[in-house]
């Protein structure tokens, strides 16, 4: 799935801390948001999902997505 869209994800923007972190949300609420996965016109090795982004929530261009999930 990675290479199509950078995916925004429900998380805020925060730095990592040392420690070790399962499903970080960061704080609440933030000025940016996380977006994860790379896009069609980044190179084969940015294409990871643990590479991420930062842009404010009402930021628009055709490198940025979501993925719809369901339960």
């Amino acid at each position: 799935m990675a290479g199509n869209v950078w995916e925004w994800c429900n998380d805020w923007a925060e730095s990592y801390t040392s420690g070790s972190r399962t499903d970080p949300t960061g704080p609440s609420p933030g000025t940016f948001c996380i977006l994860r996965g790379g896009a069609w016109d980044n190179a084969g090795s940015e294409l990871r999902s643990p590479d991420r982004a930062t842009y404010t929530p009402d930021y628009r261009n055709e490198e940025l997505g979501f993925r719809c999930v369901r339960r």
